[in-house]
């Protein structure tokens, strides 16, 4: 009897088994490449005990970090804008000209919570509104962190410093594709005079991080208006508190 259930398990498991081997065959298809090659290199890391170094268990806990898969992806895109100083003042007079209630209008934003509340999700953008942001996103990071190497063409012959706080429930909205960026936690002590989003003793976030701009702050002004759409199509805030200081010193330059 023994024997014939171990034959009836053994024939089960052959069974099992070609049926996982087919569905995630299957599941593996509709992946992207860079999906898959992200994939691979992280199993290959893993099974030689690469994965386990403080750095790589610092960036799987904290579950804000945009995977390397994505920021490559997010460079790609950067590349192929070739951004320049024309295309980013047009850029900025393009996002100016889209505040809440155009976006709304313009179908952009699809039923949005009232502002002060939770941040938005891909539900309350259409496709032209999750295109904006991305596009968004991209030339944040690109103006914070991207050079000629880059493909992006802007002066940055002075240092500037750059603060946004935001509240510790919606930091992920930035944080996640930021580099070199110094994070604290504090209190807020803001009371909405319409009373739908008071802050006191709310938990924020402040981000700060430097970059480089031109004598114009053409980089700082273009940064305040990105955020302006990212606050209207994400973030979702009253008012999404940011503010730019130039440097007089920094060890970041030579």
């Amino acid at each position: 009897m023994s024997n014939e259930i171990q034959a009836i398990v053994a024939a089960l498991d052959t069974e099992l088994e070609e049926e996982l081997e087919s569905r995630l065959r299957a599941a593996l298809e509709v992946k992207d490449a860079a999906w898959l090659r992200e994939a691979l290199v992280q199993q290959i890391l893993q099974d030689r005990h690469l994965h386990a170094t403080p750095q790589r268990q610092l960036a799987r806990e904290a579950q804000h970090v945009e995977p390397l898969s994505e920021r490559r992806q997010r460079l790609e895109r950067i590349r192929a804008l070739e951004l320049t100083e024309g295309k980013l003042r047009e850029t900025m007079s393009r996002y100016r000209a889209l505040p809440r209630d155009v976006l709304i209008a313009e179908q952009y934003l699809v039923d949005p919570p009232h502002k002060g509340k939770e941040a938005l999700g891909p539900a309350h953008r259409s496709a032209a509104g999750n295109n904006l942001l991305r596009e968004a996103h991209d030339l944040f990071y690109a103006l914070l962190f991207c050079n000629e190497r880059q493909g992006v063409h802007l002066p940055r012959v002075r240092r500037d410093f750059m603060t946004v706080i935001l509240p510790s429930a919606k930091a992920g909205t930035l944080e996640r594709f930021m580099l070199a960026v110094t994070e604290m936690q504090v209190s807020g002590t803001w009371l909405d005079p319409d009373g739908v989003s008071d802050d006191i003793g709310a938990s924020n976030k402040v981000l700060q991080v430097e970059f480089g701009d031109g004598q114009d702050g053409l980089v700082s002004d273009g940064l305040i208006a990105i955020l302006g759409i990212i606050n209207s199509l994400e973030v979702n805030e009253e008012i999404l508190y940011a503010r730019i200081e130039q440097l007089e010193r920094s060890t970041l330059v030579e």
